[in-house]
């Protein structure tokens, strides 16, 4: 449930976020492109949830603190991917993406709200 939930949201975040990027077409176009950074979306939501269970002594229905722990996961790993993204020039932003810490607010709040939203949303639909 986590992988469909976590797909369905990261490819509304990414089709509707496109025309922020420029720079990306060495890593393709349109759909294919959607698709493939999507994936890379849900892999990273699994390995945060994953970390964040095995770190968690709670059993059952998850807390604030786990939630939190997503988030804060999610920002993480969403700063080292754009960081490296712009190290490597693989894609840059446009004039409408806002910057913030030397990266795209998008990306980061793609990864801090969607990763703990996509858990609660599988959650909830499995209980």
């Amino acid at each position: 449930m986590l992988v469909v939930v976590s797909f369905a949201l990261h490819a509304l975040w990414e089709y509707s976020h496109v025309p922020l990027y420029t720079g990306y077409e060495q890593l393709g176009s349109g759909l294919p492109l959607i698709l493939w950074a999507t994936s890379g979306d849900v892999l990273y939501t699994l390995l945060i949830t994953a970390f964040v269970f095995l770190c968690s002594d709670k059993v059952g229905p998850w807390r604030a603190r786990q939630y939190a722990a997503l988030g804060i996961g999610g920002f993480v790993i969403a700063l080292l991917v754009e960081y490296k993204a712009m190290a490597l020039h693989k894609w840059a932003y446009t004039a409408a993406m806002p910057i913030w810490l030397g990266v795209g607010i998008s990306p980061i709040a793609q990864m801090a709200l969607l990763v703990p939203l996509s858990v609660y949303i599988s959650w909830r639909f499995t209980r």
